[in-house]
């Protein structure tokens, strides 16, 4: 396998985490948090999942810990990870 179409596998294997992570902040938000009455603005939303892709590309395994000491995002990932 080439490094091209070894990196290229590797882009579609972290968007795939990245869909759904997004899939599970949507259906966790829509079922839990708003019976919380916590909510995502939407800037906080494009926030977290930025922060999420950013911290995919740089080191996978380190991204459940970061997650769950982030307090913005803590509630929407405690089931999920």
């Amino acid at each position: 396998m080439t490094r091209k179409s070894q990196n290229k596998l590797n882009t579609q294997h972290h968007i795939c985490i990245y869909i759904n992570i997004y899939i599970h902040v949507v259906i966790y938000y829509e079922t839990h948090i708003k019976s919380y009455t916590y909510f995502f603005s939407i800037y906080e939303m494009i926030t977290i999942l930025s922060y999420i892709k950013i911290e995919l590309k740089k080191n996978k395994n380190k991204i459940k810990n970061k997650i769950k000491n982030n307090k913005i995002i803590k509630y929407a990932f405690n089931r999920n990870m």
